[in-house]
């Protein structure tokens, strides 16, 4: 009975911690951040067997193994960000921290025609995480106050 008077009434805890958009589009573009290291691990570990290295296959199996951990971890921390969770914006501002810093360290490789992409990604992740919506939808879901902005 108490559910379906908190599903009715539009001022119950459970409908303000509804993800607004911006929260489905940051929670959507940190999945395919996890996703896409997961997969990426996946094929390093086949391609550990199928082609030749010059890193031993142990080594390349740790690294994938990490590969596809932290890819699952940001998956985590996709579902947990539209559950309204606190835990995942640390994770979250590092990943993208690291994609910047691992960007522009390797521009020199790629040239700079393709390393302002993933920099451009990281710093609109960035921006989104700490755009009012999302952390509204935060503080609204652990019940916090929230903050002025004066």
């Amino acid at each position: 009975m108490t559910d379906q008077r908190a599903a009715e009434d539009p001022v119950s805890p459970r409908s303000l911690s509804r993800p607004s958009r911006s929260v489905k589009i940051l929670a959507g573009l940190v999945a395919v951040e996890g996703l896409a290291l997961a997969v990426t691990g996946v094929f390093q570990t086949v391609a550990a067997f199928v082609d030749e290295h010059a890193m031993p296959v142990a080594a390349i199996m740790i690294m994938s193994l990490l590969y596809i951990a932290y890819g699952v971890w940001l998956l985590g921390a996709a579902r947990g960000l539209l559950r309204g969770s606190l835990w995942p914006r640390a994770l979250i501002l590092l990943s993208q921290i690291f994609l910047v810093v691992i960007s522009v360290q390797l521009a020199g490789e790629w040239g700079w025609g393709l390393a302002p992409w993933p920099i451009l990604y990281g710093a609109l992740v960035a921006l989104l995480l700490f755009s009012n919506p999302v952390q509204r939808h935060l503080l609204r879901a652990n019940d916090l106050p929230a903050r002025d902005a004066g």
